[in-house]
């Protein structure tokens, strides 16, 4: 890129600035550029892009701006000029920081949920295991009445205290399922309530 070229550019990109910062400041570039010589190509270079010589101005420009706002203007207006300023260059510097973050919770809820997911499964078919054997032992051991009545007493009080815990493990999918989906929606809520109010 030549000397004309990044300086043609840069003023385009500075066209917001007022006039008198903005010829300020294609002066200096100007007689940067002009005093680098035969090195323009490396001055260039080591400027960076005239996107990023103008953020640069701009952030300049926002924090040395203290003029005086006139005693008409309200007192909300003065007290937000600066501030709003930072907040838009700070977004632009946090994104590389943000976004990896951002990411890093959607994976550990996604984790979180498959590890829910997975309990609630595996609970769930221990206890329509332990419900259907419950249920074939209760008959097997009614018909076993007819046969052999200790026997039979005896088949019936296991089964029946595997029924029982079936029943239970039915209760724990259950309560898994609600608590464990509702507090990671609840984490997530607030995670995302948390970088919005920021």
């Amino acid at each position: 890129m030549t000397k004309n070229e990044f300086l043609s550019q840069l003023e385009r990109r500075l066209s917001a600035l007022p006039e008198n910062e903005r010829n300020d400041a294609i002066e200096y570039y100007s007689g940067y550029l002009d005093d680098a010589g035969e090195d323009e190509a490396k001055a260039i270079e080591h400027l960076g892009s005239p996107a990023e010589v103008a953020a640069n101005i701009f952030a300049e420009y926002a924090v040395s701006d203290t003029r005086t706002p006139d005693d008409t203007e309200p007192e909300r207006e003065r007290k937000f000029t600066l501030p709003i300023a930072w907040t838009v260059i700070l977004a632009i510097f946090a994104v590389p920081i943000g976004l990896p973050l951002a990411i890093a919770v959607a994976v550990v809820a996604i984790a979180l949920l498959a590890v829910i997911f997975s309990l609630a499964v595996a609970f769930g078919a221990t206890a329509f295991g332990l419900v259907v054997g419950g249920a074939a032992g209760v008959v097997v051991s009614l018909i076993a009445l007819f046969q052999n009545v200790p026997l039979a007493l005896m088949m019936l009080g296991s089964t029946l205290v595997v029924l029982g815990l079936g029943i239970m493990f039915m209760k724990l999918t259950v309560t898994i399922s609600k608590s464990g989906f509702s507090s990671i929606s609840r984490f997530v809520g607030n995670v995302i309530m948390r970088r919005v109010k920021k």
